[in-house]
């Protein structure tokens, strides 16, 4: 596992812009999955894979969200074979969380 540092976690995960209300547009419960699943990558990869994940969280409808997250799974399979085991075993919840 990697380290992940306050101001990385901070930095990657809270640039989503608040909407008028002042609230960010994905719900706490997302965050932990999203920083869970960044614990198994690399520093240097955190921000693109931060995006991707993004993505999943903020699709307009649950079937985008499963699109958007089977890509990503086929895109980071082999390189973090960990990470794609967590958000698979995650992503169930994940949409349930996200797509209310």
């Amino acid at each position: 596992m990697y380290f992940i540092t306050f101001w990385t976690y901070f930095h990657i995960l809270y640039t989503a812009t608040p909407s008028h209300t002042g609230e960010y547009p994905i719900g706490q419960s997302s965050w932990h999955f999203i920083r869970n699943i960044l614990a198994r990558i690399p520093h240097r990869q955190k921000k693109s894979v931060a995006g991707g994940l993004k993505s999943i969280c903020l699709a307009p409808d649950d079937t985008v969200a499963r699109e958007r997250a089977e890509a990503f799974i086929e895109k980071y399979r082999k390189r973090f074979s960990e990470a794609v085991h967590c958000l698979e075993d995650s992503l169930t919840a994940l949409l349930n969380q996200t797509i209310a």
